[in-house]
């Protein structure tokens, strides 16, 4: 048997299950937190910029990758995430209208 080998994400279903079930209070509370951490950028940018709107806004920006590390050393993972399932999350969030994506050219 080859017991070394694991299943590839799109048998498993990857993160967002367990025993093929889909994981929705996990899936929650990393929306949450991801939300958090966001929201707790933007507040300290405001605290700090009040006076300079563009300032502002591009210091309550941040990457998909700052995200994930949060995340990670937040520890309300049992499985080791991706930034691509960070990256998923977040989309969620664009799509229920809380945070707004930008795409960074240069």
């Amino acid at each position: 048997m080859l017991s070394h080998l694991e299943p590839h994400e799109s048998v498993t279903g990857g993160a967002w299950y367990s025993d093929q079930e889909f994981e929705t209070k996990f899936v929650d509370v990393l929306n949450q937190q991801c939300l958090r951490y966001l929201q707790q950028k933007a507040f300290k940018a405001q605290a700090s910029h009040s006076d300079d709107p563009l300032l502002r806004k591009n210091s309550s920006m941040a990457a998909a990758t700052d995200v994930h590390q949060f995340i990670s050393e937040l520890g309300v993972s049992k499985v080791e995430l991706t930034p691509e399932n960070i990256d998923s999350i977040l989309c969620t969030l664009v799509y229920d209208g809380l945070v707004e994506e930008t795409v960074c050219v240069g």
